[in-house]
């Protein structure tokens, strides 16, 4: 037995039952394409236009009311004691707790710091040695402290603690830790020693040089008891000629030490003709070559070297 089909005044799309034309009707966009008909009247199985108008405002407050009671199911009612970050499953916020170290997804577990990508963060826990922050002591109430004598006993502490960087001259390393370092890490790519060398040499007591951002163009240097910023090139040139200087002194202390990689270690100590721009040109194109590098571009691939060693993100 056929049955009759209901039909949208609107737009004249056909339907086999009332509530397909109902849910037709109580679309976010409804239909507008024909226009209506004043005159229009529909048999005993179809509606009027009247009907489908209050048919439309009655499916768009039931929508709302649909959309309010979601809102209310979605409520996230537990949080993590930690980070406060809400959940509405009591076991997930209970499996995020596990694990939950109070820290952003882009933040540094120990030193807190925050990161704007992934990559960031990646190269800081791999090549940065970061220390946690110091918090500052708490007293009870009532306990009255001497600010002034505070701040000097902790100024006089950082002043004999951290050295100067114009009387910085490497001497802290050894000339077993420097062979070290050129036979196991800058063998196949000697330019790596004036990366590596920083990070071996600016620690602790001699972390005086910072270079927080690599591209641009002035670095933190510690002098009298406070960091200031500088101009990176002049504090690169010097950190430079420095390393080559350390390496010289040290193979002339101990020349057994750097038997396995003599023509690498001979190579770095000439680096600082090149870094100079003098000196014997050929003698500085042979040695620029057992570095792995040419000689128009030496000088500012030993920069960037210097200056990768020096980073602390």
């Amino acid at each position: 037995m056929a049955t009759s089909k209901i039909v949208c005044d609107l737009c004249n799309k056909e339907f086999a039952y009332d509530c397909l034309l109902l849910k037709h009707l109580s679309r976010k966009f409804p239909c507008y394409s024909n226009k209506p008909s004043e005159k229009a009247t529909l048999s005993d199985n179809r509606l009027t236009i009247q009907n489908q108008a209050e048919i439309i405002k009655s499916q768009g407050l039931t929508i709302k009311h649909q959309a309010s009671i979601i809102d209310d199911r979605s409520v996230k009612k537990y949080s993590c004691d930690i980070c406060s970050k809400r959940f509405c499953n009591k076991k997930e916020c209970e499996n995020h707790a596990d694990k939950c170290s109070g820290c952003h997804i882009l933040q540094c577990s120990t030193c807190k710091k925050e990161f704007k990508n992934a990559n960031a963060k990646y190269y800081h826990k791999k090549y940065v040695d970061c220390e946690p922050i110091q918090q500052e002591p708490t007293y009870p109430p009532g306990c009255n402290i001497d600010n002034s004598i505070t701040n000097n006993i902790t100024h006089n502490t950082t002043n004999n603690f951290m050295l100067n960087w114009s009387d910085e001259q490497y001497a802290h390393v050894t000339s077993k830790e420097i062979a070290n370092l050129i036979t196991k890490k800058c063998q196949d790519h000697p330019v790596q020693f004036f990366t590596e060398f920083p990070r071996l040499a600016h620690r602790e007591r001699h972390a005086n040089v910072k270079c927080t951002n690599l591209r641009g163009q002035h670095m933190d240097v510690y002098e009298d008891g406070k960091f200031s910023k500088v101009s990176s090139m002049p504090i690169l040139d010097e950190a430079t000629r420095r390393m080559c200087h350390r390496v010289d002194d040290a193979y002339n202390e101990d020349e057994q030490a750097f038997k396995r990689c003599r023509p690498t270690t001979e190579a770095i100590i000439n680096m600082e003709d090149v870094i100079n721009d003098s000196g014997d040109k050929q003698k500085s194109i042979h040695y620029t070559k057992v570095m792995g590098l040419e000689r128009r571009t030496a000088r500012t691939e030993i920069m960037a070297a210097t200056k990768a060693g020096l980073y602390t993100s």
